[in-house]
Protein backbone atom coordinates (compact mmCIF):
# COMPACT_ATOMS: atom_id res chain seq x y z
CA UNK A 1 0.00 0.00 0.00
CA UNK A 2 1.25 3.44 -0.88
CA UNK A 3 1.20 5.61 2.26
CA UNK A 4 1.89 9.31 2.60
CA UNK A 5 2.51 10.40 6.21
CA UNK A 6 2.05 13.91 7.58
CA UNK A 7 2.76 14.77 11.22
CA UNK A 8 0.75 17.38 13.08
CA UNK A 9 1.82 17.26 16.73
CA UNK A 10 -0.86 17.16 19.41
CA UNK A 11 0.37 18.88 22.56
CA UNK A 12 -1.06 16.72 25.36
CA UNK A 13 -0.81 13.32 23.67
CA UNK A 14 0.61 10.73 26.09
CA UNK A 15 3.92 9.12 25.21
CA UNK A 16 3.57 6.00 23.09
CA UNK A 17 4.53 3.59 25.88
CA UNK A 18 2.77 0.81 27.79
CA UNK A 19 -1.00 0.81 27.39
CA UNK A 20 -0.86 3.65 24.86
CA UNK A 21 1.57 1.69 22.70
CA UNK A 22 -0.83 -1.26 22.76
CA UNK A 23 -3.71 1.12 21.96
CA UNK A 24 -1.96 2.45 18.88
CA UNK A 25 -1.26 -1.10 17.73
CA UNK A 26 -4.97 -1.86 17.91
CA UNK A 27 -5.89 1.38 16.10
CA UNK A 28 -3.37 1.03 13.27
CA UNK A 29 -4.07 -2.68 12.78
CA UNK A 30 -7.82 -2.03 12.56
CA UNK A 31 -7.32 0.77 10.04
CA UNK A 32 -4.96 -1.18 7.78
CA UNK A 33 -7.17 -4.29 7.92
CA UNK A 34 -10.20 -2.27 6.88
CA UNK A 35 -8.26 -0.49 4.12
CA UNK A 36 -7.09 -3.87 2.79
CA UNK A 37 -10.63 -5.26 2.66
CA UNK A 38 -11.92 -2.03 1.07
CA UNK A 39 -9.34 -2.33 -1.74
CA UNK A 40 -7.55 0.92 -0.88
CA UNK A 41 -4.23 1.40 -2.70
CA UNK A 42 -3.24 4.87 -1.41
CA UNK A 43 -3.50 6.17 2.15
CA UNK A 44 -2.98 9.73 3.35
CA UNK A 45 -2.21 9.46 7.05
CA UNK A 46 -2.14 12.45 9.41
CA UNK A 47 -0.41 11.42 12.65
CA UNK A 48 -0.38 13.22 16.03
CA UNK A 49 3.30 12.38 16.67
CA UNK A 50 6.36 11.38 14.67
CA UNK A 51 6.81 8.37 16.99
CA UNK A 52 4.10 6.55 15.02
CA UNK A 53 5.67 6.96 11.56
CA UNK A 54 7.69 3.74 11.78
CA UNK A 55 4.65 1.72 12.89
CA UNK A 56 2.65 3.07 9.93
CA UNK A 57 5.52 2.37 7.50
CA UNK A 58 5.82 -1.22 8.75
CA UNK A 59 2.12 -1.90 8.29
CA UNK A 60 2.18 -0.25 4.85
CA UNK A 61 5.01 -2.55 3.75
CA UNK A 62 3.10 -5.61 4.96
CA UNK A 63 -0.25 -4.62 3.43
CA UNK A 64 -0.75 -5.61 -0.19
CA UNK A 65 -3.71 -4.48 -2.29
CA UNK A 66 -6.77 -6.37 -1.14
CA UNK A 67 -9.40 -8.21 -3.13
CA UNK A 68 -11.10 -5.91 -5.61
CA UNK A 69 -8.32 -3.34 -5.27
CA UNK A 70 -9.02 -0.14 -7.13
CA UNK A 71 -7.05 3.01 -7.64
CA UNK A 72 -8.76 4.58 -4.64
CA UNK A 73 -7.64 6.69 -1.74
CA UNK A 74 -8.27 6.68 2.01
CA UNK A 75 -7.65 9.42 4.55
CA UNK A 76 -6.69 8.74 8.15
CA UNK A 77 -7.04 11.78 10.40
CA UNK A 78 -5.39 10.69 13.64
CA UNK A 79 -4.27 14.24 14.45
CA UNK A 80 -7.83 15.54 14.83
CA UNK A 81 -7.48 18.32 12.29
CA UNK A 82 -10.86 17.80 10.62
CA UNK A 83 -9.32 16.77 7.30
CA UNK A 84 -11.73 15.09 4.93
CA UNK A 85 -12.15 14.34 1.23
CA UNK A 86 -15.55 13.38 -0.17
CA UNK A 87 -13.87 11.41 -2.98
CA UNK A 88 -12.01 9.11 -0.57
CA UNK A 89 -13.29 5.54 -0.44
CA UNK A 90 -12.56 5.38 3.29
CA UNK A 91 -12.10 8.04 5.96
CA UNK A 92 -10.70 7.13 9.36
CA UNK A 93 -11.07 9.56 12.21
CA UNK A 94 -9.53 9.30 15.64
CA UNK A 95 -11.29 11.06 18.47
CA UNK A 96 -10.50 11.11 22.15
CA UNK A 97 -13.01 9.77 24.61
CA UNK A 98 -14.01 10.60 28.14
CA UNK A 99 -10.87 8.96 29.60
CA UNK A 100 -8.57 11.33 27.69
CA UNK A 101 -7.61 14.66 29.25
CA UNK A 102 -10.00 17.50 28.50
CA UNK A 103 -7.14 19.47 26.92
CA UNK A 104 -6.62 16.67 24.39
CA UNK A 105 -10.33 16.32 23.63
CA UNK A 106 -10.66 20.06 23.00
CA UNK A 107 -7.76 20.14 20.50
CA UNK A 108 -9.45 17.89 17.96
CA UNK A 109 -12.04 19.19 15.53
CA UNK A 110 -14.72 16.86 14.19
CA UNK A 111 -14.90 16.89 10.39
CA UNK A 112 -18.22 17.46 8.68
CA UNK A 113 -19.68 13.96 8.23
CA UNK A 114 -23.05 12.87 7.02
CA UNK A 115 -24.70 9.68 8.15
CA UNK A 116 -23.44 7.11 10.58
CA UNK A 117 -19.95 5.61 10.54
CA UNK A 118 -19.49 2.10 9.16
CA UNK A 119 -17.78 1.09 12.39
CA UNK A 120 -16.45 2.46 15.66
CA UNK A 121 -13.63 0.90 17.65
CA UNK A 122 -13.13 2.05 21.25
CA UNK A 123 -9.65 1.34 22.61
CA UNK A 124 -8.21 1.52 26.15
CA UNK A 125 -11.67 1.22 27.66
CA UNK A 126 -12.79 2.07 31.16
CA UNK A 127 -13.28 -1.63 31.95
CA UNK A 128 -9.68 -2.38 30.92
CA UNK A 129 -8.39 0.43 33.09
CA UNK A 130 -10.38 -0.86 36.06
CA UNK A 131 -8.99 -4.38 35.53
CA UNK A 132 -5.55 -2.78 35.54
CA UNK A 133 -5.95 -1.78 39.21
CA UNK A 134 -5.38 -5.31 40.53
CA UNK A 135 -2.33 -5.60 38.27
CA UNK A 136 -0.76 -2.68 40.08
CA UNK A 137 -1.69 -3.95 43.55
CA UNK A 138 -0.99 -7.70 43.32
CA UNK A 139 2.57 -8.89 43.15
CA UNK A 140 3.19 -11.76 40.78
CA UNK A 141 5.12 -13.72 43.41
CA UNK A 142 2.39 -13.70 46.09
CA UNK A 143 -0.82 -13.49 44.06
CA UNK A 144 0.06 -15.18 40.78
CA UNK A 145 -3.45 -16.54 40.13
CA UNK A 146 -5.21 -13.22 40.81
CA UNK A 147 -2.62 -11.37 38.74
CA UNK A 148 -3.16 -13.75 35.80
CA UNK A 149 -6.95 -13.49 36.02
CA UNK A 150 -6.83 -9.68 36.08
CA UNK A 151 -4.36 -9.65 33.19
CA UNK A 152 -6.56 -11.84 30.99
CA UNK A 153 -9.72 -9.89 31.88
CA UNK A 154 -8.02 -6.57 31.12
CA UNK A 155 -6.76 -7.79 27.74
CA UNK A 156 -10.22 -9.09 26.74
CA UNK A 157 -11.80 -5.72 27.40
CA UNK A 158 -9.03 -3.50 26.10
CA UNK A 159 -10.92 -2.75 22.87
CA UNK A 160 -14.59 -2.83 22.05
CA UNK A 161 -16.63 -2.39 18.91
CA UNK A 162 -19.09 0.43 19.37
CA UNK A 163 -18.76 3.57 21.42
CA UNK A 164 -18.07 2.82 25.09
CA UNK A 165 -16.17 4.92 27.65
CA UNK A 166 -12.56 4.81 26.42
CA UNK A 167 -9.46 6.87 25.75
CA UNK A 168 -9.50 6.47 21.94
CA UNK A 169 -12.32 6.06 19.39
CA UNK A 170 -11.62 5.14 15.76
CA UNK A 171 -14.53 5.83 13.39
CA UNK A 172 -14.56 4.46 9.86
CA UNK A 173 -16.57 6.30 7.21
CA UNK A 174 -17.12 5.54 3.55
CA UNK A 175 -18.86 3.25 1.12
CA UNK A 176 -19.61 -0.26 2.42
Amino acid sequence: MNVEVHVSELVHLPRIRGAHELSWSYLLDAMFADAYHAGVTRLLCFLPTAELADAVALRADLTRPGPGACDCIAIADFAGRGITDPDAKRRYRLSFGILAPRSLRSQTKPPPQTGDPLSVLSVFTLTARLWGLPLRTYSVAHFARRYDLASVAMRRRFASTGKVPAFYHLSTWGNP
